[in-house]
Parts: C-alpha cells; sequence; structure tokens
C-alpha cells in the first residue's frame, strides 16, 4: 500500500482508525475510523451527516478514496449535497476504469 494512502482519511476524526483496503485493489487503502468501517460494510445504517465529509475527501488525489466516495455518495443521492457532489464528481481514465471494475465485480458478487 501507497505510505501517504495511509494518511487519507474521509472523516475528521482521530480515534479508533484502521486501513480500508478497496476491495479490487488491495495496493490502495485509507484509514477510516470505526463508524466509518461499521457503515461500509453495510453492518450500520449510512449516516449523512457523517458521510457530508464526501464533499471534500472526493476531490483528494488518493484514487481509493475516490473510487470508494461513488458509490457512497450513489447510495446517500436522496440527499441534495450527494445528488450536487455526484453532479461535479470527476474520475481520469485509470480511476474510471478501477471504478467500472468494482461495479463489475459486486455485479458478479465477487
Amino acid at each position: 500500500m501507497q505510505e501517504v494512502a495511509t494518511l487519507v482519511k474521509c472523516c475528521k476524526s482521530t480515534t479508533n482508525l484502521t486501513v480500508y483496503e478497496v476491495p479490487t485493489n488491495k495496493e490502495e487503502g485509507f484509514l477510516i475510523c470505526a463508524k466509518c468501517a461499521a457503515q461500509l460494510n453495510k453492518k450500520e445504517e449510512l449516516d449523512s451527516t457523517h458521510w457530508a465529509c464526501l464533499n471534500e475527501a472526493m476531490w483528494g488525489e488518493i484514487p481509493a478514496v475516490q473510487v470508494v466516495s461513488w458509490p457512497l455518495l450513489n447510495r446517500l443521492k436522496d440527499q441534495s449535497w450527494a445528488a450536487d457532489a455526484l453532479d461535479m464528481m470527476y474520475f481520469d481514465d485509470d480511476t474510471m476504469a478501477w471504478q467500472n471494475l468494482r461495479a463489475i465485480m459486486k455485479m458478479m458478487a465477487v
């Protein structure tokens, strides 16, 4: 995993941080708090207030954060801020290919 990626986190929490590795690329990851982990792993309902941090995090330089932001924003798109973020979000070609791979693997339940 890239060293810089381990320094990035979605929310501003500073406690109970763990590395979240994106399932389709174990080389990329970022720090998340326990609440982020529970919600990413669908053990808790999404808390839209907690994930408002994606408005800032999705513009970061770490592709793993961008790739994870897209499906989270889609799950929250009934919130106006999330719908607006989806409208503005941009992926470079490599990140878009990675995002597409994640979508295909999810459809195949891999």
